[in-house]
């Protein structure tokens, strides 16, 4: 959306472009004639009284002298139409405005600056000091400032706290389960019939004697072995990573319009188009 305005002489020529504009497919709100006359006509929308236009295109994007001398346009008796253009009709819209009678406002402007004939309130605005500068006009008796500033990024680091890894041992046990073969020992006593007749002397048959036998036998001997079988270890290590930073900055930026020299055309009209 691009906001387009034509300056007229009369509130005539004014509602005939608002016709034509609506005839041309602009919705009747966005179409608005600013007007010091005392009320509105038909269907056309009037900003009268006081700080009445002011109050009107505080929203609209165009420089703080040109609402100033618009306000003063309208106090002389003028009358200003404001279009809000949807994208792809401002050929058609501005074909409209220019041809429909408008005023060469800058021209205008121009010439009452250059004849000493600026309005009370452009006079106070101007020698206002909380009136900022790029709302006045500049006298020959005075320099005007402007700052030109730009932003520039500043990329630094910092530290944080990515998390933490805790190691933590115990002891936890585990049932085992071996098999081992054990060997037992074991003493039989057998007695047997025997019918044997000795042959020599039978002393020695009849001698006290003692035997001893042990029995023996193998049991389980568990014993426990600590063996190390892994190692857990912790270290750390850096490393670099490069990352593209995207953002933007602002700055000033400066549009000079230089309208000296310049005057009405050769036909007696001018173009009054301006786009804000």
């Amino acid at each position: 959306m691009r906001t387009l305005t034509a300056f007229y002489d009369s509130r005539d020529h004014a509602e005939q472009a608002r016709a034509q504009l609506l005839d041309a497919g602009l919705s009747a709100d966005d179409v608005t004639i600013s007007a010091a006359s005392s009320g509105p006509a038909a269907g056309g929308t009037d900003h009268s009284g006081e700080g009445g236009f002011l109050q009107s295109v505080k929203n609209f994007f165009m420089p703080e002298e040109d609402r100033h001398a618009y306000d003063e346009g309208i106090s002389r008796g003028g009358v200003l139409l404001t279009a809000h253009t949807p994208e792809g009709q401002e050929e058609r819209v501005t074909h409209i405005l220019d041809n429909s009678g408008a005023i060469d406002f800058d021209a205008r402007r121009q010439e009452w600056q250059g004849a000493g004939q600026m309005g009370e309130r452009d006079v106070e605005r101007r020698d206002d000091p909380s009136v900022p500068a790029s709302s006045r006009s500049l006298e020959a008796d005075r320099d005007v400032t402007i700052p030109i500033a730009e932003e520039r990024l500043a990329v630094g680091k910092r530290e944080l706290d990515r998390g933490s890894v805790r190691v933590r041992s115990y002891v936890a046990e585990h049932p085992v389960h071996e098999q081992v073969n054990l060997r037992e020992e074991h003493v039989n006593i057998e007695r047997r019939p025997v019918n044997e007749w000795l042959s020599g002397a039978a002393d020695g048959v009849f001698e006290e004697r003692s035997f001893e036998a042990t029995e023996r036998a193998e049991e389980p001997v568990v014993s426990k072995e600590t063996v190390v079988t892994e190692e857990l270890r912790l270290s750390k290590e850096q490393s670099q990573r490069t990352e593209d930073i995207q953002d933007t900055v602002r700055k000033t930026e400066v549009d000079v319009d230089d309208n000296r020299g310049q005057g009405q055309r050769n036909d007696g009209t001018s173009e009054a188009r301006r786009e804000v």
